[in-house]
């Protein structure tokens, strides 16, 4: 595979743009190249030392077909994947919250993301993996087209279950700094007939929230 810098320069374009992207463990860059038509593209530059399972686990995904951003390029340190024009999971819950909107509609796309993993991941070739592994909402990305993109894949406790990893992910949208109300209404569009309070309590508990939002109502 081309390096970032053989890709940029095998398409026709310069890097005009570089700067920090969030990330909670690793150093990761946003960048904008432009080629001499003035066409923009956007991409993604990570740095990790497990950058190789991480290159491993998203072209797994990517080929059968869940939502993960597609690998450009990739060198001995650093991954080049595609930019998603969108927010996180984290920035559409408050977004939505201030301007009165519901959730119910993001949740959905996030249960199907989260679907579509479960369905292939035993059949990883690298590992057993059963479980999505970090589910922090900032790790997801909301595209305007109405679907959920997965973006970190760090090498991790990959164990679990579905169960397990939709809890979770509810727990992570209660930790969230919004009103009460607002996303135990989201947890719960998103937990929908799976919601067992026992087990919200306890994902609640494993990441450190207030164990008392797992009743739902």
């Amino acid at each position: 595979m081309q390096s970032p810098h053989d890709y940029l320069l095998y398409q026709g374009y310069e890097e005009c743009h570089n700067e920090p992207y969030p990330s909670r463990h690793n150093k990761v860059n946003m960048g904008v190249a432009l080629n001499q038509d003035c066409f923009s593209l956007e991409y993604i530059l990570k740095t990790a030392p497990d950058i190789d399972f991480e290159e491993k686990m998203l072209k797994f995904l990517f080929d059968n077909g869940v939502k993960v951003p597609k690998i450009m390029a990739k060198d001995e340190k650093t991954l080049m994947i595609e930019f998603l024009r969108g927010g996180t999971l984290s920035e559409a819950l408050r977004e939505r919250e201030k301007n009165g909107e519901d959730f119910s509609d993001i949740a959905a796309a996030l249960k199907d993301w989260l679907v579509s993993f479960h369905k292939v991941c035993g059949s990883f070739p690298d590992g057993k993996i059963t479980s999505a592994g970090d589910l922090s909402l900032t790790n997801f990305t909301f595209v305007s087209e109405g679907f959920v993109y997965r973006y970190d894949f760090e090498k991790e406790d990959y164990t679990g279950s579905f169960s397990d990893d939709l809890h979770t992910l509810a727990a992570e949208i209660l930790m969230e700094p919004c009103g009460e109300e607002y996303k135990k209404a989201a947890a719960k569009a998103l937990l929908g007939g799976d919601y067992d309070k026992e087990k919200l309590s306890g994902a609640l508990s494993r990441l450190g929230g207030e164990t008392g939002l797992a009743d739902l109502g």
